[in-house]
């Protein structure tokens, strides 16, 4: 297993336990924080498609089974985010951090409105636009602010496992 993995490992557990037992009690009108989504998109960003949408996979079953919506729908949506977020991530991804920011912002948009329409279909939730106003758009605010305050740390903790490339171009 390598340091990058290892860091990824922990940091999805980390996001699990915050999911399950501290995000219930930091909701703000009903609207809770999705730490899951994080680990997946954070995954996205740094390695790409074929991770993201593995532990988009894993990440929304467990969602699913500590949750009350229908159980495959948060794999479904997680699966998808993670795969177009690394696929984003392939062609976007700058060094700074800005940009990755930006991304997670359009993922969990994505990830929520596709939940959301999900639970409309099966009779979950009421109404779109009240749906929309009152659970899609402030979630996804609430999910930001967590990305820009955790992303930066866990993009320098992945960072410092990668090997770096030395620069073979001035031979001497």
């Amino acid at each position: 297993m390598s340091n990058t993995t290892k860091v990824i490992t922990v940091f999805t557990l980390i996001c699990t336990v915050l999911q399950i037992a501290i995000a219930p009690n930091i909701s703000i009108g009903g609207i809770t924080p999705n730490f899951m989504l994080l680990a997946v998109v954070c995954t996205a960003l740094l390695e790409g498609s074929k991770k993201g949408c593995i532990l988009g996979f894993v990440c929304g079953l467990i969602f699913d089974l500590c949750g009350v919506g229908p159980i495959g729908g948060m794999a479904f949506v997680f699966t998808l985010t993670g795969y177009i977020t690394g696929q984003l991530a392939r062609n976007l991804l700058s060094d700074g951090w800005v940009v990755p920011i930006i991304i997670f912002a359009i993922s969990a948009l994505f990830a929520e409105l596709l939940y959301g329409i999900l639970l409309l279909t099966t009779g979950y939730d009421g109404s779109f636009f009240r749906s929309l106003f009152f659970r899609i758009l402030p979630s996804t605010l609430y999910d930001v602010l967590f990305a820009f305050l955790c992303f930066p740390f866990i993009n320098r903790f992945v960072s410092q496992t990668k090997p770096r490339i030395k620069n073979i171009g001035s031979l001497r």
